[in-house]
Formats: C-alpha cells, structure tokens, sequence
C-alpha cells in the first residue's frame, strides 16, 4: 500500500519512509511484470483525509507503472489510534468535514478506467442513470 502520490504526503503518512525507494522499487516491478515476470501487478491506497486529494494522481502513477490494478480502500479502524484521531482522518464517513470533496472526486471519470478498483469505496461513487435502470 503506498497511500500516495507525492513525497510530501507518503512521508507524512509513511514516517521514516522513502518515497523516492518506493517509486524506484514500483518501476522496477513495473519492468519485470512487463518481461512477464510474474502474473500481476497492484498498488493500493488507503483513503484518509490526509491523502484523498491525491487518488487521482495515484491511478495516473497506476496507469504509467502499467498496473494490472490500482486499488483503493477506506481506511479502517484497527485500534492504532484514537477514536478522535481515527474520525479525524475517515473522511469516508458521512459525517466527515471533507466527505463532500471526497464523493465529488469520486465522480472524476478517471475512476471508471478498468484498472481502478475501488473496493469498499464503490459505494460512494455516483450512479449513472442508466447504471441503475433495467438495461445494465
């Protein structure tokens, strides 16, 4: 899971980490699944108010890594935080000051691409009339 797309914010999130390792070492997978290496190759992203304004740069560093899937998922409660902390950062609830932004880049089209997955995030996308009519 890299949960980002730009140093600044995979430092933050990331603490001690190196997001220039970590683009190396994806372009470097990027080249040997290309070579057929091995059978596929995903990122992931774990969606927090830290880094939402970041997915779709995160699915454009998907596409150009020739992703087989680009992942995405709301972050869960696992305990390692405050319940303060955690509500803090789960701009995918409701409730969340940054919801709104987060449902209207949701909407970019970018995210209807094939290799984008948006897993437990699906639901908060727009529905498309006919997604939901009787023809689909």
């Amino acid at each position: 899971s890299v949960d980002a797309a730009s140093r600044e914010t995979y430092e933050k999130i990331r603490v001690g980490g190196s997001f220039e390792t970590v683009m190396d070492n994806l372009r470097f997978l990027s080249e040997l699944r290309r070579e057929g290496a091995f059978g596929e190759f995903i990122v992931s992203f774990v969606v927090n108010a830290r880094n939402f304004t970041e997915m779709r740069a995160f699915v454009e560093v998907g596409l150009d890594l020739n992703c087989d899937q680009i992942y995405f998922a709301r972050m869960a409660d696992w305990g390692a935080s405050t319940r303060s902390e955690y509500r803090a950062q789960a701009v995918h609830v409701p409730g969340h000051a940054e919801h709104h932004a987060l449902r209207e880049t949701l909407a970019d089209s970018l995210f209807l691409d094939p290799h984008v997955f948006l897993g437990n995030l699906d639901n908060l996308k727009p529905k498309g009339v006919l997604r939901e009519s009787l023809f689909c």
